[in-house]
């Protein structure tokens, strides 16, 4: 899902983001604070008009996830290797979830999760180096 913020002059502020993330605002912020307690540093990117605004959490040089704001809430996105994936499968995880995200296409990153659950996953992926 693209970004609600689609224009690139200007990356969103903190009362641009909690107006379209609306009650949601809470869990970004929350994520937001468990990534800097993680020294995981974030920064906002621009993707074109067509994905928008991103905010990306990188670690020594290696993404670790993608927050994308939308109306009234947000996507976390990341890939998981199979090292990562081994550690997703032993998780208290819904399984509903686990089959989701192992059914998706493998890309060299790893596979794609698109999920509103991410500490856990963010865990999983940073064990899994």
């Amino acid at each position: 899902m693209p970004s609600i913020f689609d224009d690139g002059a200007q990356p969103p502020d903190d009362a641009t983001l909690g107006e379209a993330l609306g009650k949601t605002k809470k869990l970004w912020d929350e994520l937001a604070r468990h990534l800097d307690a993680a020294g995981i540093a974030s920064a906002w990117k621009f993707y074109g008009k067509k994905h928008g605004w991103q905010l990306n959490a990188v670690k020594d040089k290696r993404a670790v996830i993608y927050l994308i704001p939308n109306r009234d809430g947000f996507t976390a996105a990341l890939a998981l290797k199979d090292s990562a994936m081994d550690a997703l499968r032993s998780s208290d995880l819904p399984a509903s979830l686990v089959r989701e995200i192992e059914g998706a296409k493998v890309y060299g990153e790893g596979r794609p999760a698109r999920i509103p659950i991410a500490k856990k996953l963010i865990a999983i992926k940073l064990g899994s180096v």
